[in-house]
């Protein structure tokens, strides 16, 4: 896997087809702006929501875990007012350097604007299974006939990292559930942003361990018509 260092961002629009997978920008974000972050949704008053697929829970609703578009999209928009606006200036550059010639934007549907982004939580203990994405779950069938679900490039960036574990595992392919297939660990600090190919490979979140919560900030990317991409 690349790994650079913003403003560095390599050309990555070979990743929708196979093409290598991933890469890492450090210092996306300033320890700084992702410590303010924390405390800002720390003491929001956003309800955190909570599923069997991502333990901690996250602020926004992760969208195939949701069960109510118009519940899901309230949880977004009030996600999107209260995180810091150069967090999101920063992101998206990062995402639009990465991408280069292409239109970078949020999905729309009939009844508006999908979310860009979910903040998760996993506390310590905490872990998340071995999986890779898929375009089959129920609440993503209106976006799916909007964008090419089939390949789904998964980013997020690390607003507070564990004392210890907390890390992404990546796989070799998308075909074994067999956690002891080869993998190898995906080293990331706070502030460090990671795009990379959650359809073709498996990969999970080791234990977090130590006294902090592993906070990240991500969702995922699809392609939708000539020159667009959407992040959601």
């Amino acid at each position: 896997m690349k790994r650079v260092r913003w403003p560095e961002a390599p050309p990555m629009d070979g990743l929708f087809a196979g093409e290598g997978e991933g890469v890492v920008v450090e210092g996306v974000l300033s320890e700084a702006l992702c410590a303010e972050t924390v405390q800002v949704l720390g003491r929001s008053g956003l309800e955190r929501h909570r599923s069997t697929y991502y333990p901690g829970g996250s602020y926004g609703q992760v969208l195939l875990a949701a069960k109510d578009l118009g519940a899901y999209r309230a949880a977004a928009r009030a996600l999107e007012a209260a995180l810091p606006k150069e967090l999101l200036r920063r992101l998206i550059a990062c995402l639009r350097a990465l991408l280069p010639g292409r239109t970078v934007g949020l999905p729309r549907g009939r009844e508006g604007l999908y979310g860009g982004v979910t903040v998760r939580l996993l506390e310590p203990g905490g872990a998340i299974a071995l999986h890779s994405e898929r375009p089959d779950w129920p609440m993503m069938a209106e976006l799916a006939s909007r964008a090419d679900l089939s390949v789904q490039l998964s980013f997020y960036v690390v607003l507070q990292a564990p004392e210890g574990g907390g890390q992404l595992m990546l796989y070799e392919g998308a075909e074994s559930g067999d956690i002891e297939a080869p993998h190898r660990p995906i080293l990331l600090g706070t502030g460090d942003l990671i795009l990379f190919d959650g359809t073709r490979h498996n990969h999970r979140v080791s234990t977090v361990e130590g006294r902090l919560s592993r906070w990240t900030l991500g969702g995922f990317m699809a392609r939708s018509g000539e020159g667009r991409v959407f992040y959601s």
